[in-house]
């Protein structure tokens, strides 16, 4: 089976870049030695004190071996069925200052399986349901003195980069806090987690609400390691029909938009392929297309765009139409 990384823009529009302050965390890709119950190097363990503090993963003891987004390690927190939840937070090596616009990334997953014994009822439970993360900044060592960002419900098992424009209201502040925290639509609290790895540098920007340009994320990505995915194994297709339809849908799916001067382009990244040191700049989505779609020369394929938006559905229309004559010779 194929794993596919993708970076996706989940809550921001990016902005000219003012590149004269670039702020950083100690520890941001959260290395040191694998442990449960234990806060990486650099970082606190802002949970409750009456709670395990997270954990420093992969490791066997919760059955979470995810290959790392970067480095060797990475952190893993839950949600618990007993209204809890974990935290980790930072100081930074200067302060974010109010009335700024700053832009940052980093990777999210979820694991498939975390094996612990539920806090309510005492028993074994895998904590595996979505979750979400807030990120709070504070002036001291885990304040909660204003919500920053929060990202949607995270419900997949691959590693993604979350984008972030943030900009400070009410202070000036020192720390961050990485919180997990339940989805907003949940009846009874749930056993969840998430996995979080490579923070970029924080950098500041001239202004949040100024149309985005491709060249300031450019130079963005290049503080974060590039995409990786690999392809299908030789014969994962085997001209199956099912297995092509499933991998476009998936593969479609991933495909992300950007705003830039006021309309919506494709969001393009530098990436690489698992097993080769090139570094390629594009839309990793686009190329694992047309490696799928070459298995199969002589078919075409429809696509289903789903958006909410009508105007934005017209757009992604208009953009993979074009695709569709320029990059895969008519097939699509």
């Amino acid at each position: 089976m194929f794993r596919f990384f993708a970076l996706l823009c989940a809550l921001c529009v990016y902005a000219p870049a003012a590149h004269s302050q670039v702020i950083s965390l100690s520890n941001p890709s959260f290395e040191d030695t694998p442990s449960h119950s234990k806060t990486p190097e650099s970082w606190f363990d802002c949970g409750p004190p009456s709670e395990s503090p997270p954990d420093i993963l992969p490791d066997k003891t919760f059955q979470v071996n995810k290959i790392p987004y970067h480095g060797d390690t990475y952190v893993g927190l839950v949600t618990r069925d007993n209204y809890t939840w974990e935290s980790v937070g930072a100081p930074l090596s200067s302060p974010i200052l109010k009335g700024n616009c700053y832009a940052f990334q980093l990777a999210l997953s979820r694991s498939t399986s975390y094996f612990s014994v539920s806090r309510k009822y005492n028993v074994p439970a895998n904590f595996v349901s979505p979750v979400r993360l807030n990120i709070w900044a504070g002036n001291a060592a885990c304040e909660r003195a204003e919500l920053l960002a929060e990202t949607p419900t995270i419900d997949h098992y691959n590693w993604k980069s979350y984008s972030f424009t943030v900009k400070p209201i009410q202070d000036s502040y020192t720390h961050l806090v990485f919180e997990v925290f339940y989805p907003d639509n949940i009846i009874h609290a749930t056993n969840g987690n998430l996995l979080i790895d490579g923070i970029s540098a924080i950098t500041l920007f001239a202004d949040c609400e100024e149309d985005s340009l491709q060249a300031d994320l450019d130079k963005t990505q290049q503080e974060i390691p590039p995409t990786v995915f690999e392809l299908p194994a030789e014969g994962f297709f085997d001209n199956k029909k099912k297995v092509i339809r499933q991998y476009l849908d998936e593969t479609l799916s991933e495909l992300q938009f950007f705003f830039n001067r006021g309309g919506l382009e494709l969001t393009q990244n530098r990436f690489q392929l698992v097993g080769d040191e090139r570094i390629y700049y594009g839309s990793p989505q686009l190329y694992a297309l047309q490696n799928a779609l070459s298995h199969f020369p002589n078919e075409r394929w429809g696509l289903f765009v789903r958006e909410t938006s009508e105007e934005r559905r017209a757009v992604k229309v208009q953009l993979l139409s074009a695709l569709s004559s320029n990059e895969f010779g008519g097939n699509l």
